[in-house]
Parts: structure tokens; C-alpha cells; sequence
């Protein structure tokens, strides 16, 4: 006796023989799928490194000001305010 099942997957045709996950079944395409897969990551084209790749616009430096102070003693002090939290 047999009982059929909705537990099938896209493609697959009920025919004599089929078994659920059974990876030798010849009208399965997960072995071409994985097979295509490894096809494509072996023939990948490697980057060229032959030259340094171009350079993009360089950041914004954003300096705050330079108070320039000298002490009675004659030590010169430089103050830098930055008041922001130390960014990471």
C-alpha cells in the first residue's frame, strides 16, 4: 500500500523508484546546482595585483584651533579644546 505525501520538493516528479532526499536519484538537480557552484568559484578570475589599485579623495581633517600661550616662566603652552567624546 502506498500513501502519498505533499512532502515534496519544487521539481521533483513522483516516478518509480524516487525516495525523498535521496541524492542519487537522476532527475534531482542538486547535483547540478552544486556542481555549477563549484565550476564557478574554481574559474574565478583573480584580481590583479600587479599595480596598486587607484586612490579614492582623501578624508577631511577638521584641526581645531591652536591657542598659543606663554607662562610667566617663560614655558610655552599650546592648547587644544576638543570637547567631544574620542571616536573609534
Amino acid at each position: 500500500m502506498r500513501i502519498a505525501t505533499k512532502a515534496t520538493t519544487i521539481g521533483h516528479e513522483d516516478h518509480e523508484g524516487h525516495e525523498a532526499g535521496n541524492p542519487s536519484c537522476s532527475s534531482c538537480p542538486s547535483w547540478l546546482i552544486v556542481f555549477l557552484a563549484l565550476v564557478a568559484a574554481v574559474g574565478a578570475q583573480e584580481p590583479d595585483r600587479s599595480k596598486a589599485p587607484a586612490l579614492g579623495p582623501p578624508p577631511k581633517l577638521d584641526l581645531p584651533a591652536i591657542q598659543k600661550k606663554v607662562l610667566t616662566n617663560g614655558l610655552p603652552v599650546w592648547i587644544i579644546e576638543r570637547h567631544k567624546v574620542p571616536l573609534v
